[in-house]
């Protein structure tokens, strides 16, 4: 392979493992934390769509050299409507890093009663006995996060909701957690990540420094 060539595969490979690396590196730092801390869905979404995008470019350049361009359209043609649709899903939820399910229940339902709200919990959805707003709670363990997601009727609703999350997210504040295990994981497997670029860079630094020479000397 060429000088040009192999910086291009560095390059691509540093494209496509290094926002998955950071990713995983600032989820273990999060996950490291006293505290469980809360974001917008949508905003958590458009951070996972930012970081995973890559890799889905990552087969393009050899379809369309291939002559297969209709592969790519076609694919285009049916992922905008999806990430719209998943976008749209995810209207006003919230997003909360360290915290284990349970534990985010028991700090929801304890938000809920402070607010003097009545409510019934149907599994992990809560729900007001007005009728105007339900949140649901998922979990994913591995990653240890709690997705609450959120349907108001109307606006009332959704101010009942904002006052629930101030609410909520003071008391998450508040609350104090042990050195968590699996953010130590997150973190060694992003730096391990992080690595694999370094090392081609390394591996490959003679014609990296060619290539630039070149392209100065141009």
């Amino acid at each position: 392979m060429d000088p040009a060539g192999q910086v291009i595969l560095v390059l691509k490979v540093l494209l496509h493992v290094g926002p998955v690396a950071a990713y995983f590196v600032t989820l273990g730092l999060v996950n490291s934390q006293s505290s469980p801390k809360m974001v917008d869905a949508r905003t958590d979404f458009l951070a996972l769509t930012f970081v995973f995008c890559p890799l889905l470019y990552w087969p393009v350049p050899g379809l369309v050299q291939g002559g297969l361009w209709w592969v790519v359209l076609i694919g285009l043609a049916l992922l905008l409507p999806a990430f719209h649709a998943f976008l749209s899903r995810m209207g006003d939820g919230w997003v909360v890093y360290n915290i284990s399910d349970r534990r985010a229940i028991r700090l929801l339902d304890r938000a809920v009663r402070e607010l003097g709200l009545g409510y019934t919990w149907d599994d992990r959805t809560l729900r007001l006995d007005d009728g105007r707003l339900s949140l649901r709670l998922s979990a994913l363990p591995v990653l240890r996060n709690v997705t609450v997601h959120v349907q108001a009727n109307d606006d009332e609703g959704r101010q009942v909701a904002a006052a629930l999350r101030g609410r909520f997210a003071a008391l998450l504040s508040t609350h104090q957690l042990l050195p968590s295990v699996t953010g130590s994981c997150l973190l060694l497997l992003g730096v391990g990540l992080m690595m694999v670029p370094l090392w081609m860079m390394s591996r490959h630094s003679t014609a990296i420094a060619e290539v630039v020479n070149r392209w100065l000397m141009s």
